[in-house]
């Protein structure tokens, strides 16, 4: 069964097994917001859900996601989640140590016509 919902508060409080946050933490003003945000995300899912932040690939996007990174492994703990990208492990991120550079690749998306959608 699939149920979308569109707002974190629009639903009973039912554990789910995919959460998808797309350029979500960019709307969100400060970083002790955007925590909570990932937090409340984060408690929303069943054992062994998934959690799928997307941002921008931009020096502030990777910031933000580099804030999340380092948030999920200080509250849940290395053992208890796994990321899959941009990096496939849960040690320190190498980039983030140089302050010269930022974390981001690009993804070709085949755009659907515009009839699909009406």
């Amino acid at each position: 069964e699939i149920h979308w919902q569109r707002c974190l508060y629009d639903s009973v409080e039912e554990p789910l097994d995919l959460i998808i946050a797309s350029y979500v933490q960019m709307e969100v003003k400060g970083q002790v917001s955007r925590d909570a945000l990932v937090k409340r995300l984060w408690s929303r899912l069943r054992p062994g859900g998934v959690l799928v932040l997307i941002e921008p690939g931009t020096p502030t996007g990777f910031r933000f996601m580099h804030n999340t990174r380092e948030l999920l492994i200080s509250r849940v703990g290395p053992d208890n989640f796994h990321f899959v990208a941009p990096c496939p492990h849960e040690g320190m991120c190498p980039l983030a140590l140089t302050g010269r550079d930022w974390c981001h690749f690009s993804q070709r998306v085949r755009r659907t016509p515009h009839r699909v959608y009406c």
